[in-house]
Formats: structure tokens, sequence, C-alpha cells
């Protein structure tokens, strides 16, 4: 496999996660609010469903426990035994997270002032360049501890990567994450010492191992269910166990690379960022729509359809964001920042030189 290509999986496993948690967020934050069944609630979650067996549990935090260690993953990759800027490794990384949630949380904001919600100044900076102080937009509470969690990783592998063993620092840090209740920060943590144990199982010629592929079923049916601290580490748990599975069984990563799915998976994030604002401004006026001029009885089919409608405008507007930030944006800031730069350590020799002389 091309080296780009070797850990595509990982963009699908992230791009699953993503869908399921925008579909948690409209099964419960509105379609629950105009019909009395949905499908979680009445299949997926209960006990009287075959579907319980397999799906109990399952909650939004648990897509969420797996873009952390997805994002830990990738952290710990970049820095492991090479030399990067820590310091320019910090700038864009927060840019790179924050620049779509800046933009689709400002024209949110603008939306509702229009819409005649008080909002300060103050609450306005807290809710877009520090996200998780205010409630702006509730679904971006997550992102500040995906940008801790990778800074922490960073910082450790930059300071200890070339020490024997180092990556056992990573467990007395993760305890006391977990004590602090810092439980996503702690998750994205559990990613980067993941990325080392795949590292240690590749070093030991253990990825060939299909029996390892029956590990999956075991991690599924492992206690989950109620939305607390230790089900959260839980989910972590099983999410890394999940990601060095597929890691250790090639033809399992070419089975979730979903090549023609690129293009979707790569708005991923902008789609996380986005689908609070549809599911505000969208969603509810949609099944409103259905369920007054009675189009279609059963709510399921009316769940599902709904579904798709406020999917797809969720992709037209991620696919929006992530053109203006993640792509044109972010190069942008990067390019300036690259240029200005040279042109100072250009300066800085030319000074010497003339001192020199």
């Amino acid at each position: 496999m091309e080296k780009k290509k070797q850990f595509e999986f990982l963009n699908t496993l992230r791009f699953v996660a993503v869908i399921w948690i925008v579909f948690a967020h409209f099964n419960y934050q509105c379609f629950s609010n105009y019909y009395n069944e949905n499908i979680l609630g009445n299949y997926l979650y209960n006990n009287s469903s075959w579907l319980y067996y397999i799906f109990y549990g399952i909650t939004g935090k648990y897509a969420v426990s797996m873009m952390c260690i997805i994002s830990g993953w990738l952290v710990a990759k970049k820095f492991y035994r090479k030399a990067v800027d820590f310091g320019k490794f910090l700038f864009s990384r927060y840019i790179r997270l924050m620049l779509p949630a800046f933009v689709t949380c400002t024209i949110y904001t603008i939306i509702r002032l229009i819409m005649g919600t008080k909002i300060s100044l103050s609450a306005y900076l807290n809710g877009t360049l520090w996200l998780g102080n205010n409630g702006i937009n509730s679904h971006l509470e997550y992102i500040i501890d995906f940008f801790l969690g990778n800074v922490f990783i960073a910082l450790l592998t930059y300071l200890f990567s070339n020490r024997k063993y180092f990556s056992l620092l990573y467990i007395p840090f993760m305890i006391l994450l977990y004590y602090m209740d810092k439980i996503w920060i702690l998750s994205t943590v559990i990613g980067g010492f993941t990325y080392h144990l795949c590292e240690y199982i590749k070093e030991k010629k253990l990825y060939k191992s299909w029996y390892l592929v029956f590990i999956i079923p075991l991690i599924w049916w492992l206690p989950r269910g109620e939305e607390i601290k230790k089900i959260y580490l839980r989910d972590s748990i099983a999410s890394s166990l999940i990601l060095i599975t597929i890691y250790c069984i090639p033809k399992l990563q070419l089975f979730f690379n979903w090549n023609k799915l690129k293009n979707l998976k790569k708005i991923s994030y902008s789609l996380f960022v986005t689908h609070g604002l549809v599911n505000s401004l969208f969603s509810g006026y949609i099944v409103l729509f259905f369920r007054n001029n009675n189009i279609i009885n059963n709510p399921y089919i009316v769940e599902i359809i709904v579904f798709l409608i406020v999917l797809l405008i969720d992709l037209i507007i991620a696919s929006i964001i992530y053109y203006l930030t993640e792509d044109k944006l972010y190069n942008w800031i990067n390019n300036f920042l690259a240029k200005r730069i040279n042109n100072y350590n250009i300066e800085l020799i030319k000074e010497g030189e003339e001192n020199e002389k």
C-alpha cells in the first residue's frame, strides 16, 4: 500500500463516528421532540428488541471516544522519532481545529442575534476562541479537549521520545486525567498510547495474526450503557482495541479503506463542527412539516427520510466550511506565516554577514 493510503481506514472510522454522532443528536435533540417513538429508543436501546443485543449502549459518546483515539493516534505518529517544530505544531493544530469552529460559531451567533437572542461580546469570544466555555454551540464542547490532548501527546513525545520505554510515561498521566474527570483529554491521550502499542506490535511482527479479528466481537460485548465516567473510559479502551485490531490485519485495513468515499471522508471534521448549527436551524422545521402534513404515518420511516434530508444539508454546508477553512484559509495562513518567518530569517542572516564584515 502507498504510504498515504496506508492509514485511510482511520478516515473511515472517523467518518462513521461523525455520522453516528449526527444521527444520535438528530434522534434525541430533534426528532424525539415531535414524535413519541424513535429508532434508537424503540429498537436499538429497547431490551425487548433483538437489535438491543447488538447496539445496546452505543451512544454518541462512543463515537466521540473513537474520534479522540484517532486524533491522539495521528499526533503520536507525527512526532514519534521525528524532529518536529513543537511551537509550529502548537499553532497549526490550534488553527486547524478552531478555524472551522470559529467560522461556524460566528455564523450561528449572527443568526441567533438576528432572531433576537442576546449574546455578549465576551460570550462570543469565549465560545469561538476557546470552545467549551459556554453555550454558543454545545455540540463543540469536546474540541478544546482534542486540542489539549494533542498538545500533551506532542509535548511528551517531543521531550522524551529518545528514551527507552518512554511510552510508559503515558500511564501515570492517564490515571491522573481519569481522577481529574478530564475524560476526553484522557481519551485523546489513550489514542497516543495506542499508537505506541501499534508500533510495538509491528516491531514484534504480530500484525499479521488473523486470530486477532476475534477481538472485535469481544470488545463489542464489553459492559456499556449508562453515560458515566467509567463507561466513557470503557468506550475509549474499546475504540483503542478496535483500532489496534484493524491495524494488525492488513486485509482489514483494505476492507475499511472505502476509497470511493474519499471526498466525503475528508470533510468529517467540518461535518462534526457544523451539524449542531444545521440541527438547530433546519431539522425541527423539516420534522414538523412531515408531522403536520401527515405525509407518512410510520414515524420510523419519517425519521429515516428526514435524517437523510438533514444529512444532505449537513454535507453541503460542511463541504463549504471545509473548502473555506480547512483547505483555503488554513493553507493561506500557513503560507503567509512561512513567508514572514523565511523573510525574517533571511534578514537575520544578512545582519550577521554585515556584522562579520
